[in-house]
């Protein structure tokens, strides 16, 4: 990670660290949208982008009568339903702005509900990853200390980055909310390990 990345990584760190968690959640919900055009429209593929798909695909085929039927929109482009799109092109060039991604326009049941999904299977499947050099109880540790949470989301971020095989700028924002929840969290979502 480049000192550049690191410097946009902590401020936009400190635009989103107070949001309250059902807009973090929803921000996950739709950078998670966001991310798999993307990464379709890029035809990447790599064995994080792998888990990334499977577990996207299971948050979309979970409850499908429900969403079918009470939130439609779950299933339509970013850009149909009115919500920010382009977050992640734009951190793929190098253009770190989650601004729109802040806004209480994106906060719906179903972009909350993607999002709370996502993060627990996606961070739960990412646990050795994330805990590598470190264990869970020094990270909740890390976490109760407010003056060093925004280093933890840095290094969670880099562990997080280390996984991927093509590039890494387009990853930032997604990777960075879900250390953000992580921390306030104090990593539940993450499974024991010896």
């Amino acid at each position: 990670m480049t000192e550049r990345i690191e410097k946009d990584l902590r401020k936009t760190f400190r635009e989103i660290k107070d949001l309250h968690l059902g807009i973090l959640l929803a921000g996950v919900g739709v950078l998670i949208k966001d991310t798999a055009e993307f990464i379709a429209a890029n035809g990447f593929n790599d064995p994080l982008i792998d888990l990334f798909r499977k577990t996207y695909q299971q948050v979309y085929e979970n409850d499908r009568l429900y969403w079918r039927t009470i939130g439609p929109d779950l299933y339509k482009s970013l850009d149909d339903v009115s919500l920010p799109s382009g977050v992640v092109t734009a951190a793929a060039m190098g253009n770190l702005n989650i601004n729109p991604l802040c806004q209480p326009v994106i906060e719906k049941e179903w972009t909350r509900f993607t999002g709370w999904l996502f993060f627990k299977t996606f961070t739960y499947e990412m646990t050795d990853a994330i805990l590598k050099k470190s264990s869970l109880r020094e990270e909740k540790e890390k976490a109760d200390n407010p003056r060093s949470m925004d280093d933890q989301v840095i290094e969670i971020i880099q562990k997080l980055s280390a996984s991927a095989k093509e590039g890494h700028w387009y990853w930032y924002p997604l990777f960075l909310y879900l250390s953000v929840l992580l921390g306030k969290t104090r990593f539940e979502t993450l499974k024991e390990t010896n």
